[in-house]
């Protein structure tokens, strides 16, 4: 449903003049001065029209048609005259004054780590909205976005990535562990919770007693640095 604004009373006649003297003057301000002087009612989308932007004026006692022609030309609206109404609307626009709707397209790929190890339960979000999913066991995901989305990547322990999707198909993300993160975040064995919620005993690892090889992912830099916890890699791999 288009939200519509009106202005002023109403009047029939399509040739009236009118005159403005100001050069350089606010779209707002000249639908006022048309209504002032012409009893015309507009009407338009509140979405679609921007009101604040500026408009070159050349209308002494010039029609109203005149004067709409050449200041509406350059900011892609268009214009219609209906009995008593003026209503305006963006030529990208249907003739119902419903936006046309962007384009989207169909997006997948394969979350991993730097190990090529794919990542289970990715976030994946198109930046700006809440529309988004997650990766599958074998890290793999699917979303229809907008074509000109810009899709944000990310995951507790890693740092987040963003990529614009433009004429993209497949986006397959390497995503890098954030070391900094790993002071932050307490993992316990049945979730994640904040350090200052915890009731029980925790054991701490920070970042600098982790080893810094760089082939190595975080469940291997975690073995064996906390007593009790036992890690499970997804490789046959020993370790």
């Amino acid at each position: 449903m288009s939200i519509f604004s009106t202005h002023a009373t109403i009047s029939n006649s399509q040739n009236i003049r009118i005159t403005i003297t100001e050069k350089t003057i606010s779209l707002d301000k000249l639908i006022n001065e048309i209504e002032q002087q012409t009893n015309y009612l507009f009407v338009y989308g509140e979405n679609d029209i921007d009101l604040q932007q500026k408009v070159k004026v050349d209308a002494r006692n010039k029609p109203i048609s005149e004067v709409l022609d050449k200041t509406l030309k350059n900011l892609g609206i268009t214009y219609e005259f209906s009995k008593n109404y003026i209503s305006l609307r963006r030529i990208d626009a249907d003739k119902t004054g419903v936006a046309v709707l962007q384009q989207t397209r169909k997006v997948s790929g394969v979350i991993t780590d730097v190990n090529g190890e794919p990542i289970i339960g990715a976030n994946i979000l198109v930046k700006g909205t809440v529309q988004g999913t997650t990766t599958d066991l074998d890290g793999n995901y699917t979303l229809e976005v907008p074509s000109n989305a810009v899709l944000q990547f990310s995951y507790i322990g890693y740092l987040t990535q963003e990529v614009a999707v433009k004429d993209k198909a497949i986006i397959n993300v390497s995503m890098k562990e954030d070391t900094k993160s790993l002071e932050e975040v307490v993992v316990i064995g049945y979730g994640s919770v904040k350090k200052s919620n915890l009731t029980g005993a925790i054991t701490q690892v920070k970042a600098e007693d982790l080893p810094q090889a760089g082939n190595m992912s975080l469940g291997q830099m975690l073995t064996g640095k906390a007593a009790g916890m036992q890690v499970s890699l997804q490789s046959a791999q020993p370790g």
